[in-house]
C-alpha cells in the first residue's frame, strides 16, 4: 500500500538532522547526505503520486451514464462510437466515475450531435493491462 505523507516527511527530517549533526565525521556525514537525497527522492515521488492520482475503475460495472457528447465516429461494423465527458452516474452511483468514456452503440437518436447531453445505460470496463512484447 502507498504510505501516507507523514512517513516520508519524517524520514527526510530525521536524515536531515542526522546529516547536520554528523558534519564533524566526513564519512558518516556523506552516508547521511546520501540517505537524505534518497529520502528527498521518496518524498518527491510521493508528491507526484498525490498530484497525478488517477482514479480508475477496478472492475467491470454496468451503470447509467449521463454526459456531454464530445465526438461521434461511425465504425466499419455499422456501430457508432461515442466519446462522452461524464457528468454523472446513477444506479449505482460510482464513487470514482471516469471523466471521459468511449462507448459504442448499435443506433442513436438522429438529433444527437457533438455537444448533446445524453443519458443511457452502459457497461464500463477497466483499462486493459499491459501487453506482453
Amino acid at each position: 500500500a502507498e504510505p501516507d505523507f507523514a512517513r516520508p516527511v519524517a524520514v527526510v527530517i530525521l536524515t536531515g538532522i542526522c546529516a547536520l549533526v554528523s558534519r564533524s565525521w566526513p564519512k558518516t556525514h556523506l552516508c547521511f547526505m546520501a540517505a537524505l537525497l534518497c529520502a528527498l527522492g521518496l518524498l518527491a515521488a510521493k508528491v507526484e503520486t498525490w498530484r497525478a492520482g488517477t482514479q480508475m475503475l477496478g472492475s467491470e460495472i454496468s451503470t447509467q451514464v449521463t454526459g456531454r457528447v464530445v465526438s461521434l465516429d461511425r465504425m466499419e461494423t455499422g456501430r457508432i462510437r461515442l466519446t462522452i465527458d461524464v457528468t454523472s452516474t446513477a444506479r449505482p452511483k460510482l464513487r470514482y466515475a471516469p471523466e471521459r468514456v468511449r462507448l459504442s452503440a448499435r443506433k442513436i437518436p438522429a438529433d444527437v450531435t457533438a455537444g448533446s447531453l445524453i443519458t443511457g445505460y452502459a457497461k464500463l470496463l477497466p483499462p486493459t493491462g499491459p501487453v506482453r512484447p
